[in-house]
């Protein structure tokens, strides 16, 4: 099963999307983003702090398909955001080969899991006209998103803390 969950930046969906995974079993935490700053430092941190000892940590911020060997059936990807931006900007792939390699990943680790939950952030809704590399940044992700959903079965969006279903 696949769970979609996004929302704005603070909008709490990654403490909803570790509530959804069962709480005494044993789960994978895949972390996507790069720490290069101090406010890195505190956001990991604070993700940090609320997950407990029934949490593997997996560092994988691109080539999702690169990860192989966890025997957990209970996995969240935190966030698809970050893996997009890695893939594009660390390692310069075009747009369609992103998305191409994320989906792969994103496959294979559904096959791995009983429950894999997927977090996102909504960046779409301010209305401003963005310069070549952003722009193609918002279509490249809004393109994922959607071929997201289409393998999710269950979809959230996370507002203010409230979560409104979407999907499933």
């Amino acid at each position: 099963m696949v769970t979609f969950v996004f929302g704005g930046v603070r909008s709490s969906k990654s403490i909803f999307a570790e509530k959804i995974l069962p709480k005494h079993l044993t789960k994978v935490y895949i972390a996507t983003m790069i720490n290069n700053d101090n406010e890195n430092d505190v956001r990991i941190n604070n993700h940090q702090s609320r997950r407990n000892k029934n949490w593997t940590l997996i560092e994988q911020p691109y080539n999702l398909d690169l990860i192989r060997g966890f025997n957990e059936k209970y996995v969240l990807l935190d966030c698809l955001t970050n893996l997009l931006a890695n893939e594009l900007f660390v390692l310069k792939k075009k747009p369609l080969d992103a998305i191409f390699s994320i989906l792969n990943g994103i496959l294979m680790v559904k096959n791995m899991s009983k429950e894999f939950v997927i977090v996102s952030n909504n960046i779409f809704e301010d209305g401003i006209e963005y310069f070549d590399e952003t722009d193609m940044f918002l279509k490249t992700l809004g393109t994922l998103h959607q071929k997201i959903v289409e393998i999710s079965d269950n979809v959230y969006e996370a507002e203010y803390g409230l979560y409104r279903k979407l999907k499933g």
